[in-house]
């Protein structure tokens, strides 16, 4: 088995009825080597052939045909190369090559840099199993994408072997998503056979396009179009580049001709987007060979259009009570919401009519049918569904040219980051048509990547004095002059408790009088109920008073996970009470038949109480260890909910008990581990099954804000330590942790099977875990969107390889 060629990209291997697409990662190699691939707008030719074709691709490229050490001769398959210096270029030039009859691919064992996969091919069960050949490949995998396609005749047979593979091509009419006809490919036929001289080259094209004609048995005037034949001058008359100059003139004003087409079409794609395309028609490909390559709904393959958003349309149409709040209202608000789903950052911008066409017409359509569009005033008299489909699809599209109102959401995603936090976006012009803002916006989010602690306070009245004084105790033992809220993304509280999650006081006196509810006078015919009636809210249901003694721990992280969708758990959880009464052993034996102590009814409401505690919901967090229980336990009956008078004695308990020291000190290092959280740099790449590459540990805390130098001077006096995978790597005061604006930035080298730990250790006390660690790398790469070349939905823009790097490095040309 001979070594493969470093710039083997593709080629099928079949055997017996089976045909595989072999694939390697030549496209992100060729990406990675340009110098602005989200700014570069590539072309590509294809040269079909063999020694002619191979002699044309340095002479118009200066791109050598290299062959692997111990190759006896050329490797089979179609080869990726950039021309020599144009990755450096507004246009870099990306050349495809191969034969048409490689035969059966014996796949190679990979280079080190590449990581091949095999598709196997979908083919309809009455086609031939050996009917799939390398002609596919280039006829309908590389046809969207390349601007020339170059075939020598001297190398494939002639004029009529070359005719007999062009009758292949499919001939289609364009559809939304797919090229449109002025954008398809050129076909430049290159022969040193035919007599030199235009007069030459126009027989030569009249008959190549009556042979194809006669091959195809059909009508091919729209192939005509786009066939050019170029004689070459015989070998030995005249210098290889003198021999070629006529051809590189001929296919470079051709490939400016298509550009120009793609331009006007909006298909003309970054180099990012270029090599994520082509792996993604590779995809296509195996699963259809013959269908068109589609790519609006490629674009999507990571994130397509939810299967939900019809019935979504239906029910938000449904709201509408008259055609015209359907018009005016209804319809002008779908658009906006389609076409906010469409461009997500990093997006391309297709034509919207396009995508429009081939992504939301089949849903509008199919929910507008189930709409009442009666027209006001005649009920016999409806609006043609088209009609409200048409509206939509018109606000859609004027999205692009309009006044626009921005959300948070469109802040963050088009934004630029602030140069001192890169979580801090500023919004200044306006993403859809340039026009300027009276007032920048400024907004700050969580990194994706980044923990959730979670603090949860318990309800209690005038116990809620516990509460607070365990809060202020944990502040005191973190001994930084940075705000609890820095630390803490949800603060979740019911009746006291959710008073004392309020970080300013929202009146001067809340209540005017107490009197304890067992004092009131009551008579019997006026009897206040000790409940507030439910609330019942139209469509959205009944609430009830749930009581002031609830852990609101069940709800807090309901709400966590719909705050942040993409967290498996919170990195913390911690559950403050108001105290409660210690436990105390079972009941005396000779008690036991006490009906008023242990009956039924007082049984019952003990159980009451119980779940009103929600002690069985704690019993199981209790078991995470991440789970963290403070509060204070009485020796007797806990003090009644409105008994002021407990509440010095009560404060003082919580300030005192020396039970709590511990848990809170385990708390404060879990609390400052969770200030820091990881990031990969870029995409890892795939080495023997491993994940290779590079991130850095980050800190939420940036220099320029309150307790930074605090902070880390406080963890250089602890000695706390970077642990990665049980291994201790660094101090967190090391300068090496540092970058060059001063803030925390520790580099670290990734060689994994596919997950990571990381963790500060402060002294000989157990290891913390920072944020969200440990770390999935599949999980990381889909928290940063690193895969997410087309855009995601609420999401900054995606992070770019070299973002980070001080310094542009040239990259080496393979």
């Amino acid at each position: 088995m001979k070594p493969r060629s470093p710039t083997f990209w593709l080629a099928l291997s079949s055997h017996e009825s089976i045909t595989d697409l072999v694939i390697s990662d030549r496209p992100r190699l060729i990406a990675k080597q340009t110098s602005q691939p989200d700014v570069q707008k590539p072309s590509l030719f294809a040269l079909i052939g063999g020694r002619a074709k191979t002699a044309a691709l340095q002479e118009l490229f200066g791109v050598r045909r290299r062959q692997p050490p111990g190759s006896p001769g050329p490797s089979t398959g179609i080869h990726l190369h950039v021309a020599a210096q144009s990755s450096f270029h507004e246009r870099p030039l990306l050349i495809v090559e191969g034969g048409l009859h490689d035969g059966d691919f014996e796949a190679a064992p990979p280079s080190d840099q590449q990581d091949v996969r095999r598709r196997t091919v979908v083919r309809p069960a009455q086609q031939a199993a050996g009917s799939l050949d390398s002609e596919a490949l280039y006829s309908r995998l590389l046809e969207p994408f390349a601007d020339v396609f170059c075939y020598f005749c001297d190398d494939l047979g002639g004029l009529e072997a070359v005719a007999r593979h062009l009758a292949t091509w499919p001939n289609r009419e364009p559809q939304p998503g797919t090229l449109v006809t002025g954008a398809r490919p050129k076909i430049v036929i290159v022969s040193s056979t035919i007599p030199h001289g235009a007069q030459g080259e126009n027989k030569a094209r009249a008959d190549l396009l009556g042979m194809v004609e006669r091959a195809a048995g059909r009508n091919t005037s729209a192939l005509a179009s786009q066939i050019h034949v170029v004689a070459l001058l015989p070998q030995g008359r005249v210098s290889a580049a003198a021999r070629h100059r006529a051809l590189k003139e001929r296919i470079m004003r051709l490939s400016d001709e298509v550009r120009r087409r793609r331009v006007d079409a909006l298909c003309l794609f970054s180099v990012t987007h270029f090599a994520a395309f082509l792996d993604v028609a590779c995809d296509h490909f195996a699963t259809a060979p013959d269908a068109p390559f589609d790519f609006v709904r490629g674009a999507r393959c990571r994130s397509p259009v939810p299967k939900d958003v019809e019935s979504h349309l239906v029910n938000f149409f449904g709201l509408a009570n008259s055609p015209v709040e359907l018009i005016e209202f209804a319809a002008p608000v779908v658009g906006s919401s389609l076409f906010r789903d469409a461009y997500p950052p990093d997006a391309h911008l297709f034509d919207p009519s396009d995508v429009f066409e081939s992504l939301y017409r089949d849903p509008v359509n199919h929910a507008c049918s189930g709409v009442a569009l009666a027209v006001a005033g005649d009920p016999g008299m409806t609006m043609p569904r088209s009609v409200l489909v048409g509206l939509v699809k018109a606000r859609f599209v004027e999205c692009f040219s309009e006044l626009h109102v921005h959300c948070d959401d469109c802040v963050w995603d088009y934004g630029h980051p602030s140069d001192d936090d890169p979580w801090t976006t500023i919004y200044g012009r306006c993403h859809l048509c340039d026009a300027s803002l009276a007032e920048e916006a400024i907004v700050r989010r969580h990194p994706p990547t980044a923990g959730v602690v979670m603090f949860c306070l318990d309800g209690g009245g005038a116990r809620g004095i516990v509460s607070l004084e365990i809060l202020k105790r944990i502040h005191d033992s973190i001994g930084l002059p940075i705000p609890l809220t820095r630390f803490i993304k949800v603060f979740f509280g019911i009746s006291s408790g959710w008073l004392a999650t309020i970080d300013k006081k929202p009146l001067e006196r809340i209540f005017t009088n107490y009197n304890g509810v067992g004092e009131r006078r009551r008579s019997q015919g006026n009897r206040p109920s000790p409940f507030f009636p439910p609330k019942h809210i139209r469509g959205v249901g009944s609430f009830q008073d749930a009581g002031p003694l609830v852990d609101p721990t069940l709800s807090a992280l309901c709400e966590v996970a719909a705050l942040f969708p993409l967290l498996d758990e919170p990195d913390d959880v911690v559950s403050i009470g108001t105290g409660e009464s210690r436990p105390s052993n079972a009941a005396a034996t000779d008690d036991l038949r006490d009906p008023w102590a242990n009956g039924a009814v007082p049984r019952l409401r003990r159980l009451f109480w119980e779940k009103m505690g929600d002690r069985k919901v704690r019993q199981v967090l209790q078991r995470q260890r991440r789970y963290h229980r403070l509060t204070v336990h009485f020796d007797g009956d806990e003090p009644m909910l409105d008994n002021a008078r407990c509440m010095p004695e009560m404060g003082r308990k919580a300030r005192d008990d020396p039970s709590l020291s511990e848990p809170i000190a385990h708390l404060r290092r879990c609390m400052i581990a969770s200030l820091f959280y990881f990031e990969l740099d870029s995409l890892p790449e795939r080495r023997g099954g491993r994940y290779v590459g590079t991130g850095s540990i980050l800190c939420t805390i940036r220099r320029a804000e309150p307790g930074f130098r605090e902070l880390f001077s406080q963890m250089l006096e602890r000695s706390v330590q970077i642990i990665l995978d049980g291994r201790p790597v660094s101090a967190v005061g090391d300068a090496a942790c540092f970058d060059r604006e001063g803030n925390f930035r520790k580099a670290v080298e990734l060689d994994t099977c596919g997950t990571l730990q990381i963790a500060l250790r402060e002294g000989a006390t157990a290891p913390c875990d920072i944020g969200r660690s440990p770390f999935s790398v599949e999980r990381l790469v889909a928290l940063q969107g690193l895969d997410s070349v087309f855009g995601r939905r609420s999401c900054r823009k995606r992070k770019n390889s070299c973002q980070d790097a001080a310094t542009a490095k040239r990259r080496r040309a393979m």
